[in-house]
């Protein structure tokens, strides 16, 4: 189980990741890339920095700067509570009572008794800081390359993969992702 801390540097950039729980494929399964993003936007509205991504079958890593003043760790539970409330209405829509049962099995009793229907992700979530330009790109290239690595072999060419900053990277062009920015001037 991962432990909870607390991330409570700002005006820097962190590499974040955050998993479905036990590595289910919800994203893919409830087809929910596009809300994901939409997530990443309201980050964007709210003066965080969006500075890379990609949205694996299961998975999210993504490039953020944090502003001075904001509360990431508040602010990423929030975004998954809204992706997990997504997630489940979609299930139930789908009649999907193979991955109802599963995200229901992984509740906790003490958060059973609090009302706590589903887990849809890991406990807690992973951040890193981007120490240096160096950092950043080690880990915007590992980001970007996700989609071809091992198991996955969703694209050819990771700038093909189209949840992903990769393409905004090699050509300049944000596409569909107008909150993205370029993490090299929040290093």
């Amino acid at each position: 189980m991962s432990v909870r801390r607390i991330h409570d540097q700002t005006s820097c950039l962190y590499f974040i990741t955050f998993t479905c729980v036990k590595y289910a494929p919800l994203f893919e399964t409830t087809n929910l890339y596009s809300f994901v993003s939409y997530q990443f936007s309201l980050l964007d509205k709210e003066s965080y920095k969006v500075c890379g991504f990609v949205i694996m079958p299961n998975h999210v890593h993504f490039l953020l700067y944090v502003p001075d003043g904001k509360n990431m760790n508040l602010r990423i539970g929030t975004m998954k509570r809204f992706l997990s409330y997504e997630i489940v209405k979609r299930l139930k829509l789908m009649s999907n009572d193979k991955l109802l049962h599963l995200l229901q099995s992984q509740v906790h009793a003490t958060d059973r008794l609090r009302g706590k229907k589903h887990d849809v992700f890991e406990p807690s979530f992973d951040a890193r800081i981007c120490l240096s330009r160096n950092m950043a790109d080690q880990k915007l290239k590992y980001m970007h390359y996700n989609p071809c690595a091992g198991k996955w072999s969703l694209v050819n060419d990771y700038v093909d993969y189209k949840w992903s900053s990769a393409y905004y990277y090699e050509y300049g062009d944000v596409k569909d992702f107008s909150y993205l920015v370029r993490y090299e001037e929040y290093v």
